[in-house]
């Protein structure tokens, strides 16, 4: 308490104290033991309003001696034990452990990294990938503060995630670097912007950036290839000021299917790291574009972020339309409806009729009045409180293959309340999560109707789960992943295939090769029990092998690594 505060509670004490005894004991000649008592009550009244009205506080200060935090991070991927540095490492953290000063001062973390970061158990040197901009990635999403310390220990060749001068680092760090650290000479392709997909007859756009590490003035030649013949090349020159260079290139795309390509840039005579100098990638050239009518009487940034999400792969067009515009729906591929009321009668007559595939996507301005007569396929009674909830996939799903994401963590979708009914066969791909729980009730899910796709998405906001994918990964491809195979699968005409095969097309060589596969009895239910391989033959027939598939939760899967 202040000063001032204590000398108002003395004087308050004193004026209790004379009140009191200016009432009961002031010029009474017999003083008994009852006027002192009713005394000694009215003072402690008096004195307690009084010092109510002051409100006196006390503070309690409290000190606490917290270490810094000094994190202690250890590449663990396969190119420090290539280059023979293991025991080097080993016996770097072992002097950090047994130093007694750090663990005085500090409070040491230790962790170790390649693909991703982790808490450190042991050293195996075993990880196929060294992503540096990961561990501080990691860092930011945990709240670690700038008050903290890094010590890196690496031997700097970053062969995943962001170059170190494009992460966002927080905190001091001091890197601890492992080899050879002399600079040489070097030219290399640092990226390459190419979209992967094209139609055919079109030149499709190339861009390669190209950088050069040295003090000579050169003329190098930069070339495309086409399954190892040149169909392309340009001069390019450097410096040393003029150290990166981007160079444009545009592709014909004549043929059909996945075309594979490779961008080479020319050696330095004296160049020691020569396989930066080249870089593949893969141009998947389309005959025809699906096109697919979004449909909404609503301004929404739903809407925006799914044309977004969609065109995400080129060989889809999407076209924005209200109920009141012209458009016949025979034109398109897939129709999208957003949030749909008594205006789209018409439309859902029509989607009846022609048996053509639709996306219906609800939220708080959907007429389930309207939907529960129209149709008998489902049913959803809502009342007007809105409820919030995020969303559990479900790993038996196998209508088709996408990737599981953990969508628990991911921001709510909002809804009405009420739980759907259906009337058909449904495939649920997201159940309802809320507050930790998980339900039964579908969010999303599809059926099929006679020879028509249906698709259900029960929840708006969706926004807010692209933006949040971009903001932990730097990146849209796990939900536009998500979104492009359920459109794929509803816009397209085929009949469900039994067995089913994803890969992607290009591979590092350090890289794990992972088949993902699913297999359907006759009723197009998935079955667990089948027997699957895959096996890889060389062109040249000199290598063969097969590995077998092995069964998980409403998938198979196998890989092929050194």
């Amino acid at each position: 308490m202040d000063k001032l505060t204590i000398i108002s509670i003395a004087i308050s004490a004193l004026v209790a104290l004379s009140a009191a005894y200016f009432q009961y004991l002031f010029k009474v000649k017999e003083k008994s033991q009852y006027l002192y008592w009713l005394s000694f009550l009215r003072t402690i009244t008096i004195f307690s309003l009084l010092l109510l009205i002051i409100n006196p506080s006390l503070k309690n200060t409290e000190y606490q001696n917290i270490k810094p935090q000094l994190h202690v991070v250890v590449d663990n991927s396969r190119s420090i034990a290539h280059k023979g540095n293991g025991e080097k490492v080993k016996e770097i953290l072992k002097n950090f452990q047994n130093t007694a000063e750090l663990s005085d001062n500090f409070k040491v973390n230790y962790y170790s990294f390649g693909t991703k970061l982790e808490p450190m158990d042991s050293l195996s040197f075993s990880d196929n990938y060294t992503n540096i901009d990961g561990v501080f990635s990691t860092f930011r999403e945990t709240n670690h503060t700038t008050q903290e310390a890094t010590v890196l220990i690496t031997d700097g060749n970053i062969t995943a995630g962001n170059t170190l001068d494009k992460s966002r680092i927080n905190q001091a760090t001091f890197p601890l670097i492992i080899g050879d650290t002399s600079v040489y000479e070097d030219l290399s392709i640092d990226r390459l912007n190419v979209n992967p997909t094209t139609f055919l007859n079109n030149n499709a756009p190339i861009e390669v950036f190209v950088n050069y590490s040295g003090q000579q003035n050169l003329l190098k030649e930069l070339s495309l290839f086409k399954n190892d013949k040149k169909i392309s090349s340009k001069k390019v020159s450097f410096s040393k000021n003029q150290n990166a260079a981007a160079v444009s290139f545009f592709v014909p795309a004549n043929e059909e299917g996945r075309q594979f390509y490779s961008a080479r840039i020319e050696l330095l005579s004296n160049e020691k790291n020569i396989d930066n100098n080249s870089r593949s990638f893969v141009l998947n050239v389309i005959k025809e574009q699906a096109k697919i009518l979004l449909l909404s009487n609503i301004v929404h940034p739903d809407l925006g972020m799914l044309k977004s999400s969609i065109q995400a792969k080129k060989e889809r067009e999407i076209v924005l339309k209200s109920t009141e515009e012209n458009f016949d729906i025979n034109e398109f591929d897939l129709i999208v409806l957003y949030q749909p009321d008594a205006q789209f009668k018409t439309v859902m007559e029509q989607l009846e009729t022609s048996e053509k595939s639709y996306l219906l996507i609800s939220g708080m301005a959907t007429d389930w009045d309207f939907l529960n007569e129209i149709q008998t396929n489902y049913n959803l009674q809502t009342i007007p409180s809105v409820e919030e909830f995020s969303a559990r996939y479900n790993e038996n799903f196998s209508t088709f293959l996408t990737d599981p994401i953990d969508l628990t963590k991911w921001p709510p979708l909002m809804h009405n309340y009420g739980n759907l009914s259906l009337n058909v066969s449904f495939n649920t791909l997201l159940f309802k999560y809320v507050n930790g729980i998980s339900t039964r009730q579908p969010i999303l899910g599809t059926f099929e109707n006679g020879n028509q796709k249906i698709g259900l998405l029960l929840g708006e906001q969706l926004w807010r789960w692209r933006m949040y994918n971009y903001r932990t990964t730097q990146s849209f491809e796990d939900f536009d992943s998500l979104i492009s195979n359920l459109i794929q699968y509803l816009s397209s005409k085929k009949q469900k295939n039994r067995l089913n095969v994803s890969v992607k097309d290009l591979y590092f060589a350090n890289e794990s090769v992972d088949f993902t596969a699913s297999y359907l009895d006759d009723n197009l239910n998935f079955d667990p029990k089948a027997n699957l391989e895959v096996r890889i033959v060389s062109l040249d027939g000199n290598f063969s092998r097969s590995v077998p598939f092995t069964a998980y939760t409403g998938t198979f899967k196998s890989a092929f690594s050194d």
